[in-house]
């Protein structure tokens, strides 16, 4: 982008990874989409949590919507053996009732990350007596936690890292109330797999979780619907039901998926600010996001047809997805990492030696935060125009 600034390459529309799009706009590369007058922020066809969490300073440099269907793709949801759970009476094992409808259990809001893991514990069977629960040879393993689900969780209990101001409309920090203790805590004692009483716990890649959901012998795991759509849906033999990120506790009053940022495969749409022609461009821009939200438009085709029609077994996966899609949730600190300390923290917490919260959330630390994010909101309220040094230099044979 910035090589095109000096080239005085001229583009009307930018299509660019999340992260990308955060340093662009820092570089004063973006435009401020609310400023464009054709592109209509209130249309359906927009995603309105990415509006409302993606404006800050009353600026939107980036957003998605229906013409952007890698963000709802990359949506962090739970998935489960439907067999496996029908073979078990929950009601005995557990002593509740409830338990022996997962669909009923999203939508009476009992569906939490307690309950999961009650019902999880409940059905786990060491097979071969050696201590450790392993779908693939053999044993039942009612949960595998995947090595993104600390992160899925913290946003699925509600908690965020930062939140839009509504008197200034910026960001602030808001990681390190003692609501956060008290859920890092819940989480490290619910998924850490080091800590006591979880040695059943089972952690890993990808692609371990999903050769251990493909053996029919794992009940509940955590993926995103890429990887349900891509690598699951395509095998004749992969047998799952699709619900939200289970909740904190019953209290909360609703279900939060995550857009998840680290793959390298989640779009934002921008408008360049070596645009050409603004007026053609914000036309052209929410014309494709009309026509994206229109019947057998791009998401129609992918919500309707892909996701509700081939992916889903069942309706009630159906009503999950269209849950799950409600349900987006994004935060502004995931494409910045301020102080680089409170992401890795959080992603750590189920594989990590001993609960580090306590060392980590310093004072001083979160001061370093808070002084990185300043940096940020510095550059997005003082642009300054792209420095030759910045350019990516010219491909060498």
């Amino acid at each position: 982008m910035t090589k095109f600034y000096y080239n005085n390459e001229k583009y009307e529309l930018a299509i660019l990874l999340g992260a990308d799009a955060a340093v662009c706009a820092t570089a004063s590369l973006l435009q401020d989409i609310q400023s464009l007058e054709a592109i209509q922020l209130t249309h359906q066809a927009y995603d309105q949590n990415s509006v409302k969490q993606f404006t800050v300073g009353g600026k939107l440099y980036y957003v998605s919507g229906d013409m952007n269907i890698a963000a709802l793709d990359s949506a962090a949801v739970t998935i489960f053996n439907p067999d496996l759970f029908a073979k078990h009476d929950f009601t005995t094992l557990c002593g509740n009732e409830a338990y022996d409808n997962l669909y009923e259990m999203v939508a009476d809001g009992t569906w939490t990350i307690s309950a999961m893991l009650e019902m999880a514990e409940a059905v786990n069977v060491d097979t071969d007596k050696d201590g450790i629960l392993n779908a693939s040879k053999g044993d039942t393993l009612g949960y595998f936690s995947y090595s993104a689900t600390p992160m899925y969780y913290w946003y699925a209990c509600g908690a965020r890292v930062s939140e839009i101001d509504s008197a200034s409309g910026y960001p602030t920090l808001t990681f390190g109330a003692e609501s956060d203790r008290e859920l890092f805590n819940f989480l490290f004692d619910s998924i850490n797999t080091k800590a006591e009483g979880n040695e059943w716990l089972q952690n890993g890649g990808g692609g371990y979780r999903n050769s251990e959901f493909m053996t029919d012998s794992l009940l509940f795991t955590d993926i995103i619907l890429w990887d349900v759509r891509k690598v699951l849906q395509p095998q004749d033999k992969a047998n799952y039901g699709i619900l939200p990120t289970p909740k904190y506790n019953e209290a909360q009053e609703r279900y939060y998926d995550l857009v998840c940022w680290p793959y390298g495969t989640t779009w934002l749409w921008s408008v360049p600010v070596m645009c050409n022609d603004t007026d053609k461009a914000s036309f052209l821009f929410h014309l494709m996001a009309q026509y994206s939200n229109a019947p057998d438009g791009t998401m129609d085709a992918y919500f309707e047809k892909t996701l509700c029609k081939t992916i889903a077994s069942d309706a009630d996966s159906r009503e999950s997805l269209q849950t799950i899609r409600d349900s987006l949730t994004y935060d502004f600190f995931l494409l910045y990492n301020w102080g680089g300390f409170i992401q890795n923290l959080i992603e750590g917490l189920d594989t990590a030696e001993s609960n580090l919260y306590e060392e980590t959330v310093t004072e001083a630390n979160l001061a370093n935060a808070i002084i990185d994010m300043n940096l940020t909101l510095n550059r997005l309220k003082n642009p300054v125009p792209p420095s030759r040094d910045d350019a990516a230099p010219e491909p060498t044979n």
